[in-house]
């Protein structure tokens, strides 16, 4: 079967969406509660510093010492190494 023959049974329609939302077949009205809206409700849940009081929380700092460590690794890989290695 060639490329061609391949491209033409395969029926893309059935992946594409109209343009309009409302032939999706999903009810789209904003009354409607979803089992995950909580999730996805920023105002639903109360962010670290208003909850602790501080900004600086350990996520943070793991994260930052990540980023410090990965620095630090590439300026002595590309300082510090070839400088080792030169005659």
């Amino acid at each position: 079967m060639t490329h061609n023959q391949l491209l033409n049974n395969l029926s893309l329609e059935q992946y594409s969406l109209p343009p309009d939302p409302r032939t999706w077949g999903s009810d789209l009205s904003l009354n409607l509660i979803e089992p995950d809206d909580e999730l996805h409700n920023p105002r639903g849940r109360m962010n670290a510093i208003e909850r602790d009081g501080h900004a600086f929380t350990s996520r943070g700092v793991v994260n930052f010492g990540c980023l410090l460590i990965l620095c630090v690794g590439l300026i002595a890989l590309l300082s510090v190494i070839p400088q080792l290695l030169a005659p």
